[in-house]
Order: structure tokens, then sequence, then C-alpha cells
């Protein structure tokens, strides 16, 4: 509390409440808000969902207010509560209400960080599966790349052994003529020597 809000809170002690109107003090406190509880400057929206649910990663350099809060007017809410109220019942809800308001901020800051965390780790998990996805990729392309070059060489040298293979069966079956072909003059040469043989005559005996 502020030294000029200490001396107005016990400048508006000694002075009397003031009286109430025609409209009842339950009524009053009703329709009029209570001042002093505009704690929060909405200066900033709340920040939206991203894909997966979470709020959108803040970067830890461009860090941004979440809430801004203001001073508590002490002074204020203890005389909005004084029209109604006895000064020692307003100053003692006073102390409650900050203390509440204090313990409630505390916590939601907790709560906004701790989804900050979780929102950075979720991002971080992205960021290693996307890698992950990229290396696997780019490993089965190269994989892919190496079984291509491999089938292509074995592909190469089976059609080397399949053309030497009918080379060496034409040169086989050519040297099987030739040895056919030779068989056959040698086979001819020798019946007929056999045909002259025999028409020669054999010389008479004396």
């Amino acid at each position: 509390m502020s030294l000029q809000s200490k001396d107005a809170l016990s400048h508006d002690t000694n002075t009397p409440a003031p009286s109430s109107h025609t409209d009842s003090p339950s009524s009053k406190v009703q329709s009029e808000p209570l001042p002093g509880l505009e704690l929060v400057s909405q200066t900033s929206a709340p920040p939206t969902s991203g894909s997966t649910g979470l709020p959108q990663v803040v970067p830890d350099n461009e860090l941004r207010d979440i809430s801004r809060i203001n001073a508590f007017d002490t002074h204020r809410f203890v005389a909005a509560l004084e029209r109604n109220f006895p000064t020692s019942i307003a100053q003692t809800l006073m102390r409650a209400t900050r203390a509440l308001l204090v313990g409630r901020f505390g916590r939601v800051k907790q709560e906004i960080f701790g989804v900050r965390d979780l929102d950075n780790q979720a991002y971080l998990f992205r960021a290693a599966i996307s890698e992950l996805r990229t290396e696997l990729t780019m490993r089965t392309r190269s994989e892919f790349a190496a079984l291509r070059t491999a089938a292509n060489s074995l592909r190469r040298e089976v059609d080397a052994l399949n053309g030497k293979m009918k080379e060496d069966i034409a040169t086989l079956k050519h040297d099987i003529d030739m040895d056919i072909n030779n068989r056959k003059n040698e086979t001819r040469a020798d019946a007929k020597v056999n045909e002259i043989a025999i028409e020669v005559p054999w010389p008479a005996h004396h």
C-alpha cells in the first residue's frame, strides 16, 4: 500500500460514512462494480491454438506480457466497502481480497508457463519427428539408388553372358558341322579306294 493510499485511508477512517440514499445497500452493491478490481488490462490477445490444440510457441527472445497487473487500489476498494460495512470489516475484506488475488494470479502464471513449457516440448518433438522423417526419406532414396545401380550392373552382366553363350554355341555348331563334313569326305574317299581295289584284277599265279 502506497503512502498516499495510507493517508487517504486514515482520512476516510476518521470521517463518518456517508448517509445512504433511497436505494438499499444490497441493491447498491449489486448494481455498482467495486472499484480497484480492474487488475488486468487486455494488452495482448491470448495465444491461439496451433495444429496440436496447444498454444503457439512464444520464443524466449520475444517475450510478451501475458497480462499487465495494475496496482490494486486498496483505498478505493475500502472506500467502496465502507458504504455498507464498518471500516475494520472493510479493511479485513480488502486484505483477504488482495491475498486471494495474489494467490490466484500466482497460480495462473504457473499454469500459463506450464502450458508454454509443454508447447515448447511439443514443438521440439515435432521438429525431431520431421528431422527423422527427412533422414529416413534420404536414406531410403539412397538405398533405392544403390539397388537400382546394382540391378543395372547385373542386367549388363547377364546380357554379356547371354551374348558370349550365343557366340560359343554358334562356334561349337560350326565346329561340329566341320567335323561331320570331314568325316563324310573321309568316308567317301575310303569307299572309292575300296572300289578301286575291288576292280583291279589280281595277278595270275604260274
